[in-house]
C-alpha cells in the first residue's frame, strides 16, 4: 500500500475569495494564504461569544445532562383556568362506567352518581361520524337542567374537540322520550 497525501482544499479567511476569485485558489492553482489581519480577525471571531450562545449549565451539585447543553428552558406560560359549566368535576359525578365494542361500534356509557343528578345515564358513541352524547334521564329535574345547558355544553365540546357533536337529552319512558337535541359544530 503507498501512502498518498489528499487535500480536501477547504481554507478558511475572506483572502481566498478577494484574491482569488470564486475559484478559492491562484493562478498557479494552490490554494492562496490568507494575511495576518484576516487570520486575527478570524481567531477573534472564534473566541468572541455569540449572542445565541445557550446559558451557563447546571451548577456543579447536578451531575451534567445532555440536556444542560441547550441551557436554560423557559417555563411554559400557565393556561387559563377552564370555565365552569355549573356542574360538579366529572370525577364526582361517576357511579358507574362501562364501555363495550361491538366491530366498528364502540360506546361508553356512565350511570351519574345520585347526588348531583339522579337517575342519569350517559352514552357517548359516534354516529354518521358525529359524536353523540345522549342523556336518558328518570328524574324530571334532571333533565330540564340538561336541556337548558345543552346547546352551550354541546358547542363546548364541539369547539373543545375541533368537531361537530350532537348532545341528545330524553326521559327513560319508552312511550314518550321527549327527546331534545341540539348539535355544536366547532367555530
Amino acid at each position: 500500500m503507498t501512502e498518498r497525501r489528499i487535500e480536501a482544499g477547504i481554507h478558511a479567511g475572506a483572502q481566498l475569495f478577494r484574491e482569488a476569485g470564486a475559484g478559492g485558489a491562484d493562478k498557479g492553482g494552490t490554494p492562496a494564504e490568507p494575511n495576518q489581519q484576516d487570520r486575527s480577525r478570524f481567531e477573534q471571531a472564534m473566541h468572541a461569544p455569540s449572542p445565541s450562545e445557550p446559558q451557563a449549565p447546571a451548577p456543579a451539585t447536578a451531575p451534567p445532562s445532555p440536556f444542560s447543553l441547550f441551557g436554560a428552558v423557559a417555563p411554559a406560560p400557565s393556561l387559563p383556568p377552564a370555565p365552569r359549566s355549573g356542574f360538579p368535576d366529572a370525577a364526582g359525578l361517576l357511579q358507574r362506567l362501562m364501555v363495550s365494542r361491538d366491530g366498528e361500534n364502540a360506546q361508553v356509557r356512565m350511570e351519574l352518581d345520585e347526588d348531583h343528578l339522579p337517575g342519569v345515564t350517559v352514552s357517548l358513541y359516534e354516529d354518521k361520524g358525529l359524536l353523540t352524547v345522549e342523556f336518558v334521564c328518570r328524574n324530571e329535574e334532571p333533565r330540564r337542567l340538561l336541556n337548558q345547558a345543552a346547546a352551550a355544553l354541546a358547542q363546548e365540546m364541539a369547539d373543545n374537540l375541533n368537531r361537530p357533536v350532537i348532545w341528545c337529552v330524553m326521559t327513560d319512558d319508552e312511550e314518550d322520550r321527549c327527546r331534545y337535541e341540539v348539535q355544536g359544530n366547532p367555530k
